[in-house]
């Protein structure tokens, strides 16, 4: 974090109004954590952070300068009402969950920004695999003259689907019905929402593993397939651990309701 106290706050100033002591104190809070992160590890567990306990009636800006440093620190950020935890039976949910969903929420921003740093790599994927349902195969046994001139008309249909020249025309590609959400750890970890989602999918399709062959346009197919190109660029057990410590040392549970 390069930003100083008063940029925190003439940030939050952009989306918050009043507040001036509130947002005074949060942005020297951030600080002081930022501050601990960059200790020694043998004296960094030594030094404490605390919790911030914000007072105020419904719609002064609690909640939104939470989720503005949030979003301005790139965190992972979960906001759950205390209430929900302290229902009795099945209506009540275990403190663990918000800690899960802290987990899912930095998962999905690492791999956000992982997506963006090879986006190049990523459409470069997608194009390629559509130049080449969009050519006729090759057949086996071509002599090199043909392998030539193949050669050639592929890198001319990939520049066109590059430039988007071909975007009016359809192709059948296959897709697969899993869930982009990557799980973390076995099944038994899985939050129930994501189980239930798993075993639509299974019903439907009959296994998760089953790809679905559909007709669409080239513009339809890019955005198709660039959830399985991301799944297969990127480095999901790097996404994992980066996630795991962003949630670990900055991740932020916004508790509401604590009356």
């Amino acid at each position: 974090m390069e930003m100083t106290p008063k940029e925190v706050v003439a940030y939050l100033d952009s989306y918050i109004i009043g507040q001036n002591e509130a947002k005074k104190s949060i942005a020297i809070a951030l600080r002081n954590r930022y501050r601990r992160l960059r200790l020694p590890e043998e004296i960094r567990d030594e030094v404490v952070p605390k919790n911030i306990l914000m007072i105020g009636p419904t719609g002064v800006g609690k909640t939104e300068i939470a989720r503005r440093m949030a979003k301005m620190m790139n965190l992972p950020f979960v906001k759950v009402e205390a209430t929900k935890y302290t229902e009795v039976g099945f209506v009540g949910r275990d403190v663990e969950s918000m800690v899960r969903d802290l987990v899912f929420d930095a998962i999905k921003i690492v791999r956000e920004e992982h997506t963006e740093t090879n986006a190049a790599k990523i459409d470069d994927y997608v194009a390629e695999k559509i130049a080449k349902k969009l050519l006729p195969e090759l057949p086996s046994g071509a002599s090199d003259e043909k392998k030539i001139e193949y050669a050639k008309s592929y890198d001319k249909m990939l520049e066109k689907v590059k430039l988007g020249a071909v975007d009016h025309l359809v192709v059948s590609i296959e897709i697969s019905p899993k869930s982009s959400v990557e799980f973390m750890g076995s099944d038994d970890n899985m939050p129930p929402e994501l189980s239930k989602l798993q075993e639509s999918f299974s019903k439907v399709f009959g296994s998760m593993g089953q790809n679905v062959t559909k007709e669409l346009s080239v513009k339809e197919a890019k955005e198709a397939l660039k959830s399985e190109a991301r799944d297969n660029l990127l480095d999901m057990e790097a996404v994992h651990r980066e996630a795991l410590k962003r949630a670990e040392s900055g991740g932020i549970i916004f508790l509401d309701e604590m009356d």
